[in-house]
């Protein structure tokens, strides 16, 4: 037991209590702090929801103001709201116009060479015929399989008659005997003294050429190929025909006709499985005489358009089915081969294919929804190089002619995509500019209704979240309308689009239009809220307050502090951005042109036309008032003198608000006559450039090498027959087709040389060929009236019509020779001097530019025949070919007198072995864009018409209400109403006028300042035309909105009594 000392605990005991003394001291501290703390937390709680508190009750008086500014001025309220529609709806619509502005070219592409992505060909170096359809698709993969869209197809030139003008006397063109051995007594097959009569020429006389095509329609249909073609597929034994080629050979539906082609190839394919087939007749004359196929068959059906299936110049097409091919072949083979019949019957025509259609996978025309044709390039030749790997490119060789035709196009679908994106720029800035105008009209009149906001305690804050919401209140709805009407105008524009270019269906881009709308719908009233808060936070508040003092204001005075602490903020930001403007050209010009981007080289170019535009419109608001002088004595001069001087110096009194009026009608009028002039010139290039390339609205192409000498004799018949056309012109081949060897110009010091090819002309060339492509850099004087005329002399017989490019490379002047190089064994050389130097020619190439290196020149007939002879002996001018003959035709004639001489044409080039060509068949494909075009162009006059009458009506409106005192004070010394409703209309119809003569002057400067570019950059006769209709449109809409936005609301303010008038404030 251990016994505890009491003493020792009395000690300690003192020293524990102060321990736990000082334990409840700091625990009670601790409390005391706690609670400070959750006092502090809670008096923030309670300042941060006193503050929420007093915020929701300012945002609900500011709603409940804003919303009395709405009801108590309807007018700028609906103005706003129908701004902010027509924001959102039209970038909505302009922009799904704009993403589907690739299809509107890949339709006009798919016109002119079919709706065909990738042809497959066996590769020459192979010496293959064919391809074999079933293995490439087994090796590729199944019905479903990414590169499984394709088809095959043959394409045979081919003679046609028409059954119904043969002689049937003993002879009958469906027995296979009379038409490859003939009757007893007649001069053909084997009772021919030579095997190249045919006995249905015999029979049925001079053929009509004609290209048979052989289609799989259910194939092709699957695959996407013809989605225009509404014909079923063609029944066995039957045939389509194009209807130029019926026409020609006037031929209907019902109508039996014979064709006659080649099939060697099968023929030998079919040899080994005839077990009757004589040793060696693969090489025995009879049976090389019966691979030419003498087919009876019936017309079917007559098609117009190709429907996407061929290409536009396919007009000579025969159309038979693939499938039944072979069946209806065998049925109709020479009796000198009848026992190939069962071989024949049997081969598998998808085996022997002669090429191969591929499309991409559907929806194709996703791959082409680009408007930079470098992308839709990149993206089509990545699927088509993955195609060709997997059929084995080492075997074959791959056209791709529809990406060829849109790299034609692609300098037009920039173009257009750039006006489309500067349409949708230029729309929002007036819809800023009409936004601005209402909300600082808005802030003008409630001047005294913020001034006593203000002075009853209201922040700078308040103010601008006030005038927030105001704008708000009305943009946000009119964004949710906006959508609405989006919606229905995007399927209307939808349907439209549908209707022109016949889709079926269309990839859909409705979101990105919609959500880029939304952003522009939000981003308008946010921008142009700005200056009307600066304007409001501005004005002092006694200046708010005085309602006595009239708010028309004639003289201003304006006086600036001399303080080195105020930054000229306009200055800066203009220098800044002409800086930056400046650096941007100078970096990206080079770029553009370094790297071949010709869609950053055109947006450089249209950046500066539109600083272009800004500064013709900037320029014109300084000579504004002396053109309102003019209009107001051009137009009111029978009006009375107090009339007139009533009405300059309102114009005067006006003019800072009406400014925003002039800015809006002037920029919108000058932009609208700049995109309708770029639109029609766009066309016109189109049309113009096909002009060229042909040479003549009509003429005659011949491929085959005809003399030109025997076809003159025919088509000289044909003219003088013909008394609507006035002349033709003759073009040879050239010279490097005739001798098959190159040529080219030489210095006389053989150190500068240049690709050339030589051409002769009639003499009558330059007068026959279309007019105005001609252009002269410099010449020989002549007595002659045509420089070809010249070709024909002396002198002309040792010159040639060379570009002008070769003046400058090879610093050659009218007095110099040089040396035309003709390739041969050995060389020779031929001497000759310019007769002409040329900037351009029509129907060959000629230029100035050295963007053409290779170009063409222009000798006479004997001149061509004595440098051929340099190369072949004994050449005469009786053996030069005929390349093309040109029409003239007489001028006035109707659309129905050149479809005959067309169709006349046809059958003179049928009988001499060549096509005709008829430029404004090359016209139809682009109609469809030009339709597009002209609705586009109307849409955008009448949209900014109606921005430019909102702006109208907001400015009128507010300088009426602003003048009520002074409108009184007339009222009261005898000025009727009729007499103040006329001054403000002729006021309003003054101030568009003089907008509108500004806008068009811009708008023609700008037009011509593109035109003369275009001139240069395409070298074809580009003139600036106006369309009156529109013009007249444009003044008269004017006219008409100056009238309605300014007498209704004067009449309105004058139905009130002469007291609140003048009590206005």
């Amino acid at each position: 037991m251990v016994k505890v000392d009491d003493k020792d605990n009395v000690e300690n005991e003192p020293l524990r209590s102060r321990d736990q003394l000082q334990e409840e001291e700091d625990v009670e501290a601790s409390s005391q702090l706690s609670l400070h703390g959750l006092q502090l937390a809670k008096r923030e709680k309670r300042s941060i929801m006193h503050k929420v508190a007093a915020n929701a009750i300012n945002l609900k008086i500011d709603k409940t103001m804003a919303l009395r500014e709405a009801r108590g001025n309807k007018c700028n309220y609906v103005l706003g709201l129908a701004s902010c529609i027509l924001a959102v709806s039209l970038v909505a619509a302009m922009n799904t116009l704009f993403e589907y502005t690739p299809l509107l070219f890949l339709s006009i592409a798919e016109y002119n060479v079919g709706e065909i992505d990738v042809t497959v060909h066996p590769s020459s170096w192979t010496t293959l015929s064919f391809l074999n359809f079933s293995n490439v698709r087994r090796t590729i993969g199944g019905d479903d399989v990414l590169f499984n869209y394709s088809s095959p197809r043959w394409s045979l030139s081919t003679s046609v008659w028409n059954a119904k003008f043969c002689n049937q006397d003993g002879w009958n063109f469906r027995n296979a005997s009379d038409r490859y051995l003939g009757k007893a007594g007649s001069k053909c097959g084997m009772h021919a003294e030579s095997q190249t009569l045919s006995c249905v020429a015999e029979q049925c006389g001079a053929s009509d050429h004609g290209q048979l095509f052989l289609i799989d329609s259910f194939l092709e249909e699957r695959m996407g190929l013809g989605s225009h073609w509404h014909l079923d597929p063609v029944p066995a034994g039957g045939v389509y025909l194009h209807r130029d080629l019926a026409t020609m050979m006037n031929a209907t539906v019902g109508n039996d006709v014979i064709l006659q082609f080649s099939l060697g190839d099968l023929l030998r394919i079919a040899l080994p499985g005839s077990l009757t087939a004589p040793l060696g007749d693969h090489d025995s004359v009879s049976f090389l005489s019966s691979t030419s196929i003498l087919l009876p068959v019936r017309v079917s059906n007559i098609f117009e358009q190709s429907g996407g299936k061929l290409d536009e110049e396919a007009t000579d097409a025969v159309v038979m089915e693939y499938s039944t091919f072979i069946e209806t072949v065998s049925k109709n083979l020479s009796p000198n081969v009848q026992y190939l019949e069962d071989s024949f019957s049997q081969i598998d025509l998808y085996e022997f294919a002669q090429y191969l259609c591929y499309n991409l996978p559907p929806p194709r025309s996703l791959f082409y929804m680009k408007n930079d044709y470098s992308a839709v390039q990149t993206k089509v030749l990545q699927m088509i190089s993955r195609l060709v790997t997997k059929i084995g490119f080492e075997f074959i060789d791959a056209r791709i002619m529809l990406l060829e035709e849109l790299r034609i196009l692609r300098t037009i679908s920039i173009f257009l995509g750039l006006i489309i994106n500067i349409i949708i720029v230029a729309l929002v800035f007036l819809l800023c500019l009409l936004m601005y105008s209402l909300l600082i009209i808005s802030v003008e009149n409630r001047a005294f209704d913020l001034g006593v906001l203000r002075m009853v305690g209201m922040t700078r804050t308040g103010v601008i979240r006030l005038l927030l919401l105001q704008t708000f209140l009305t943009s946000v709805p009119g964004w949710a309308i906006g959508l609405l009407v989006s919606k229905f105008l995007i399927a209307a524009v939808l349907d439209l689009l549908k209707s022109i270019f016949e889709w079926k269906s269309v990839p859909e881009v409705e979101t990105f239009s919609i959500l880029y709308a939304t952003f522009i719908g939000l981003l308008v009233p946010a921008v142009a809220v700005v200056l009307p808060i600066r304007k409001a936070l501005s004005v002092s508040l006694t200046d708010a307050l005085d309602i006595q003092r009239n708010k028309v204001v004639a003289v201003k005075v304006s006086l600036e502090r001399a303080s080195e602490n105020i930054i000229p903020t306009p200055l800066i930001v203009i220098g800044g951005l002409m800086t930056m403007f400046g650096v941007l050209v100078y970096y990206m010009f080079p770029l553009a042109l370094l790297t071949f981007n010709l869609t950053l080289l055109l947006y450089i170019f249209f950046a500066l036309l539109m600083g272009i535009l800004a500064g013709l419109v900037l320029l014109s608001l300084n000579i504004e008032r002396p053109v309102e002088y003019l209009v107001t004595n051009l137009f009111f001069w029978w009006s009375q003198d107090s009339m007139r001087t009533t009405l300059q110096k309102n114009l005067i009194a006006h003019r800072i608000r009406n400014r925003k009026t002039t800015l809006m009608y002037s920029l919108s009028l000058a932009f609208v006559v700049f995109v309708i002039v770029l639109l029609s010139m766009q066309i016109e290039q189109f049309k113009l450039n096909q002009l060229r390339k042909n040479g003549s609205v009509l003429a005659m192409y011949c491929p085959t090498l005809v003399t030109a000498a025997s076809a003159s004799r025919d088509i000289d018949g044909f003219v003088k027959s013909n008394t609507n056309v006035k002349d033709f012109a003759l073009v040879s081949h050239s010279l490097r087709t005739v001798t098959s060897q190159n040529n080219r110009i030489r210095t006389l010091g053989r150190v500068v040389s240049a690709g050339n090819d030589v051409y002769a002309v009639s003499p009558n060339f330059l007068k026959v060929a279309s007019q105005g492509f001609l252009t002269i850099r410099d010449q020989h004087p002549s007595y002659f009236d045509q420089l070809t005329e010249s070709l024909y002399s002396a002198m002309g017989s040792q010159s040639m019509l060379i570009g002008s490019l070769y003046m400058d490379n090879m610093a050659m002047t009218l007095n110099s020779s040089f040396l035309l190089q003709l390739q041969g064994e050995p060389v020779k050389y031929e001497r000759l001097r310019p007769m002409a130097f040329l900037d351009g020619v029509p129907k060959l190439t000629m230029s100035r530019y050295p963007a053409r290196q290779f170009q063409d020149a222009i000798v006479s007939f004997p001149t061509f025949a004595r440098l051929v002879r340099h190369l072949k002996e004994g050449y005469s001018v009786r053996d030069i070919p005929l390349y093309y003959a040109l029409f003239e035709l007489k001028e006035g004639l109707s659309q129905e007198d050149m479809n005959d001489i067309s169709d006349q044409i046809s059958n003179l080039a049928s009988d001499l072995g060549c096509r005709p060509r008829d430029v404004r068949s090359r016209y139809r494909g682009f109609q469809i864009a030009s339709d597009a075009m002209g609705i586009f162009s109307s849409l955008t006059t009448s949209v900014a018409l109606v921005v430019s009458f909102f702006s109208l009506v907001s400015s009128m409106f507010a300088n009426i209400q602003e003048q009520a005192k002074e409108l009184g004070l007339l009222r009261a010394i005898g000025v009727t109403r009729d007499w103040i409703a006329r001054l403000y209309t002729m006021e309003a119809t003054v101030l568009v006028l003089s907008s509108a003569l500004l806008g068009l002057g811009i708008g023609a400067i700008v037009a011509s300042t593109v035109t003369a570019q275009q001139t240069m950059f395409t070298q074809l006769p580009l003139l600036l035309t106006f369309p009156p209709d529109i013009i007249v449109v444009l003044l008269c809409g004017a006219v008409g909105s100056a009238c309605l936005s300014s007498y209704l609301p004067a009449r309105r303010v004058m139905q009130q009594n002469i007291v609140k008038l003048l009590k206005a404030r």
